[in-house]
């Protein structure tokens, strides 16, 4: 609820893998695809950020007090594919969430008071 009230001309979706966000190897063999698939649905994130147009924007992930050791293997990898794709990560600290006018400026990283519109939103 934070984010889309912060956020009100993006969309946001909860809990998606991260292949629904990323293309696994286009133009690899099926088998290595498949292979690549397999380990990009391991990752699930906690909210993903899309312009109007269903781009995602950016990732926000939960970062808890503590570390339980139960991320997938690769997880420390997660910022720099979503980096080379050309979306934003940004990890906040669950326990202690921005406030509403400031989460523009936080998840965007932009300064609060520039607040431009998505692409095609005008």
């Amino acid at each position: 609820q934070l984010l889309r009230a912060g956020l009100p001309d993006y969309l946001v979706f909860p809990g998606m893998t991260l292949a629904s966000v990323l293309d696994a190897g286009p133009g690899e063999r099926d088998t290595t695809r498949t292979e690549q698939v397999r380990r990009l649905a391991a990752h699930t994130l906690d909210f993903v950020v899309a312009d109007r147009a269903m781009k995602p924007v950016v990732v926000v992930s939960l970062k808890p007090a503590q570390d339980n050791g139960t991320a997938p293997a690769g997880a420390g990898r997660v910022p720099i594919w979503l980096a080379s794709a050309g979306i934003r990560y940004v990890e906040v600290e669950a326990n202690a969430l921005p406030r509403k006018d400031a989460v523009r400026g936080i998840v965007l990283g932009l300064p609060d008071s520039d607040k431009p519109s998505p692409q095609g939103m005008g």
